[in-house]
């Protein structure tokens, strides 16, 4: 198929492209493969009724993610290491409620 200008990959993909030079065959050719990840996402849920802060993370199921806390956002320590079947997933905290202020982020070793 003949195609010209941007397109929009959504899932994983090989992309073959030649260019064609008049009196030319097969001037340039290249070949790519695109694999696609969903990007991950944090929502909080909030604190349960025990006062354990629950959050939920959205991503790619099979793909692992550390969920990571600070106090300084400098210091970052692991709370939780996950390889989630489905997505989104919780996570819980049971100690976030020790803490005056608590920021998390998501990360894909």
């Amino acid at each position: 198929t003949l195609y010209t200008g941007p397109f929009l990959l959504t899932a994983g993909a090989t992309v073959q492209a030649k260019a064609y030079e008049a009196s030319f065959v097969d001037s340039a050719a290249a070949v790519a493969q695109f694999h696609i990840s969903p990007g991950l996402a944090l929502s909080p849920v909030g604190f349960l009724a025990n006062g354990t802060f629950a959050i939920e993370i959205s991503g790619a199921p099979g793909v692992p993610t550390v969920l990571e806390v600070t106090t300084d956002l400098l210091h970052w320590t692991p709370v939780s290491t996950n390889t989630p079947t489905v997505s989104p997933f919780q996570v819980l905290d049971p100690v976030a409620s020790s803490f005056g202020n608590r920021y998390y982020r998501v990360v894909q070793p």
